[in-house]
């Protein structure tokens, strides 16, 4: 799935960096405008890592996409962005990561892109020619 995002998002011109887990979102040196987030993360909980990430303006935006049917933790996730199951598929996906980056750049974490950051056209990074 993770390669799947990532070509979609990088198709509409975003930069994209993925992040496996959260030990390798602490490495990321720049904020993002979005994080997209698996809702399994191999390391610990996703929403807890969106969480400290808009606390710490690491991102403005989180949107979580999964298969979980738990509804407590869509509506935690809901809480702090937008969930996005993965029965409504990618286009649903990328339609959310749009809104949410309308100004700028993206950061995806987990099985979806593991983790990805992607940046749009008026954030400091720019699409790709």
């Amino acid at each position: 799935m993770r390669h799947a995002v990532v070509s979609v998002l990088e198709a509409r011109g975003y930069y994209v960096a993925a992040a496996a887990n959260s030990s390798e979102v602490g490495r990321q040196l720049r904020s993002f405008d979005c994080g997209v987030f698996s809702d399994h993360l191999p390391d610990g909980s996703a929403i807890s890592l969106a969480g400290w990430l808009l606390v710490q303006r690491r991102i403005r935006h989180a949107v979580f996409f999964g298969s979980s049917k738990d509804v407590d933790l869509r509506l935690r996730a809901s809480n702090l962005g937008t969930f996005v199951g993965s029965e409504q598929g990618l286009h649903h996906l990328e339609r959310a990561i749009a809104e949410s980056l309308s100004e700028g750049v993206a950061l995806a974490v987990g099985d979806v892109a593991s983790g990805y950051l992607a940046s749009a056209p008026r954030s400091g990074l720019r699409r790709r020619p």
